[in-house]
């Protein structure tokens, strides 16, 4: 198992166009709020704020206070306003406030979620998501991020 402090590492799903129930039913993940999807190469005009992201909340709802998203470049937005809803998912929309702007690359990029201790609560990465794809994560098996950290892959 992890503590509550580890980073869980997530992967992408390519081609993934829906959730079924019990998708993440995964033993080995402990945490209640994650990065559960996201928008991240919108159709047409890439100017526009249509991005988004949904984080999930798998457990009772929790305020959001002191939460930040980032996207590793420096670049963060404070979730301050309002609660992650329990057993749902919240969609942070726009990524462009006044206090700061997360990016999400077309090409290649990873986000952060950030518990408000600064502990890592959630990572996702992306390559290349197709116009117009909502792109789901996954919880990446611990087993296999460990067999690859000793490769030195990762």
């Amino acid at each position: 198992g992890t503590s509550s402090d580890e980073p869980i590492e997530y992967i992408m799903l390519s081609e993934c166009k829906s959730l079924r129930d019990g998708f993440y039913d995964d033993p080995t993940v402990n945490e209640n709020i994650v990065i559960h999807s996201a928008l991240i190469n919108t159709k047409g005009n890439n100017e526009r704020n249509d991005e988004w992201i949904e984080i999930e909340n798998k457990g009772e709802w929790a305020q959001m206070s002191g939460w930040t998203l980032s996207d590793g470049i420096r670049r963060s937005i404070s979730l301050d306003n309002g609660v992650f809803e329990g057993h749902g998912n919240t969609r942070i929309q726009p990524l462009n406030t006044s206090e700061g702007q997360v990016m999400l690359s077309n090409r290649k990029g990873t986000l952060y979620l950030r518990k408000p201790n600064g502990a890592l609560a959630s990572k996702v990465s992306w390559e290349y998501p197709n116009e117009g794809e909502v792109v789901y994560f996954q919880p990446a098996s611990v087993k296999k991020a460990k067999t690859d950290q000793s490769k030195g892959e990762l």
